[in-house]
């Protein structure tokens, strides 16, 4: 199985080109990918639904945490419920 890790995204309310094409080629160079936390830059809900909608174009599984960032607004419950929503593993709301 090959795996794929990206962390510090940073997601805004725009996607730099860059991060637009590491997501679209995961798909083709892992089996699985790992995001480990940092998602957004401040975790609003604007960046959490930019991110989704980026994320829900990866086809394959997708295992997430959340970083300090993505606290920054107090909607972390939130973001990692709508993960689950997605598709998205997320371990610490799995339960939810």
């Amino acid at each position: 199985m090959k795996k794929a890790a990206m962390g510090d995204i940073h997601i805004g309310p725009k996607v730099p080109e860059t991060v637009k094409t590491a997501f679209e080629s995961a798909p083709g160079q892992a089996d699985v990918l790992f995001l480990a936390g940092d998602l957004t830059n401040h975790g609003t809900p604007q960046e959490i639904s930019v991110c989704l909608e980026l994320l829900q174009r990866i086809q394959i599984p997708v295992v997430a945490v959340l970083g300090n960032h993505d606290h920054e607004s107090g909607l972390e419950e939130e973001f990692g419920k709508k993960l689950l929503d997605a598709g998205i593993t997320h371990p610490r709301w799995e339960h939810l």
